[in-house]
């Protein structure tokens, strides 16, 4: 006992002698040994059972905290979520971010040294799309492909505002369990906001440890360029070679269900990219968009022109956090508004705790509603 109160003296004492700084300050300290504080905007684990909590997310301060597998249980980290939090170490660079690698689950704690908070317990008579049913398949397969373009693809696509040009893409790819390419499979499309390098695994996962339980196939694909003006030349381009490389490994999946996902300007590309799809005749089911500052579809319809009939059945979900400042409720009503004014059938909007960034729970209830209108 006297040991435990020694050691627990210790690591307070190491706590309380570490200088105390905001996250987004993080990449000037970098080599000291310092605690950093600030709220978790999203904790997200990759099949090899690394996870990474996040502070912040615009790029220039955004701040990690890596724990490498078998440091801490992912599920548990998830409770950190949008709660304020602060961690002990020495900071690093990893791609130019600021970073600690944790040594230890107890390094990421409450401010104050309070206990984490517990991750609840799912009630069994909770509506399933606020608590996914954890006796679904879990994910069972995951991986990062790059594809080269042909030179007809890339002159498609032209440059992106920084000059770079498209020769290749990189196609990530999750299957959940009892995946059988033999039958027709959801397919889920996100459009992500930012990456930088192997980080597309990271921001993927966020999406598929959603949908992979729901028994779904998820897939992103992008260039070597994620700026937010971006054409659609460039996003349909890029889509249309991921789903022509799969379609050599799954013939039919122009016929399967296929709905789009984006967040931010996730969002903003899976609208621009939405009509194209329509017109080259994909099986285009429903759209989850995010954090929607303005909608794109008009932009995409005046392009393609694809069937009205087709199009404007789609069903269209959007939703925004509660903390966001961007996008509030009103806003979020003003955007549900002027799609429905350009007749789509199928309009929802949803609000939920938290800011910014895409929800995952949001997004369990955009699936239920799917695949509920999958049936009628």
């Amino acid at each position: 006992m006297l040991a435990k109160c020694a050691l627990v003296s210790l690591v307070l004492s190491f706590f309380a002698a570490a200088e105390t700084i905001d996250y987004t300050v993080a990449g000037e300290h970098v080599g000291e040994t310092v605690t950093v504080s600030g709220k978790v905007s999203r904790v997200s684990t990759i099949p090899s059972g690394m996870s990474f909590v996040t502070f912040g997310g615009n790029g220039a301060t955004e701040f990690t905290v890596v724990f490498r597998p078998g440091v801490a249980d992912g599920e548990k980290l998830k409770a950190f979520e949008g709660k304020d939090a602060e961690v002990t170490g020495t900071i690093e660079l990893y791609k130019e971010r600021p970073q600690i690698l944790a040594t230890a689950a107890g390094d990421l704690r409450l401010p104050g040294g309070a206990e984490p908070p517990a991750t609840p317990e799912a009630d069994p008579a909770a509506d399933p799309a606020d608590e996914m049913d954890k006796s679904a398949p879990s994910q069972a397969s995951s991986e990062i492909i790059e594809i080269p373009l042909t030179p007809k693809e890339t002159k498609a696509a032209g440059a992106a505002p920084d000059g770079s040009e498209a020769t290749s893409i990189k196609l990530a790819i999750s299957l959940p369990d009892g995946f059988d390419a033999e039958k027709p499979q959801r397919v889920l499309v996100v459009f992500l906001d930012y990456i930088s390098g192997d980080e597309m695994d990271r921001a993927i996962s966020r999406y598929s440890d959603v949908a992979s339980p729901a028994g779904w196939m998820t897939i992103a694909a992008v260039g070597p360029s994620l700026d937010r003006d971006l054409t659609i030349a460039w996003h349909t381009t890029i889509t249309f070679a991921a789903l022509n490389h799969l379609a050599k490994d799954y013939p039919a999946i122009k016929t399967w269900p296929l709905y789009l996902a984006g967040n931010g300007n996730g969002a903003a590309f899976a609208m621009l990219t939405s009509a194209a799809l329509v017109k080259e005749d994909y099986n285009l089911k429903g759209c989850f968009l995010g954090s929607v500052y303005k909608p794109r579809f008009y932009e995409s319809i005046k392009t393609f022109r694809p069937s009205d009939r087709l199009m404007r059945r789609v069903p269209i979900f959007i939703s925004h956090g509660k903390d966001d400042t961007s996008v509030d409720a009103d806003k979020n009503k003003q955007n549900a508004k002027i799609i429905e004014d350009s007749d789509f059938k199928e309009v929802r909007i949803d609000s939920y705790d938290g800011d910014k960034y895409m929800n995952p729970e949001s997004l369990a209830r955009t699936l239920k509603w799917f695949e509920e209108l999958e049936k009628e």
